[in-house]
């Protein structure tokens, strides 16, 4: 049987290690039901990790469309016809 998953200290942060990290960062903001075209990218506050938490710089990133557009037609294909 496992034990308990709470932590058994409590973590600080290394100030050298948090020197750098910027205050906001660019992000890809969904806020209403949609395709792709709903994707807004915009500057938001940076998150800050709590005591059991990492934060990951990513450098790059990208989307696959094509999956979500082979879903989104198969999802209109199953729509009943009005």
């Amino acid at each position: 049987m496992l034990g308990s998953m709470a932590p058994t200290h409590r973590a600080t942060a290394d100030p050298a290690l948090t020197r750098h990290v910027p205050s906001t960062m660019r992000a890809a903001v969904i806020t209403r039901h949609g395709g792709p075209d709903v994707i807004e990218v915009r500057d938001v506050a940076v998150p800050r990790p709590g005591p059991t938490d990492v934060l990951v710089r990513v450098s790059a990133a990208r989307d696959h469309r094509e999956p979500l557009n082979a879903e989104m037609s198969r999802a209109q294909a199953a729509r009943p016809a009005q």
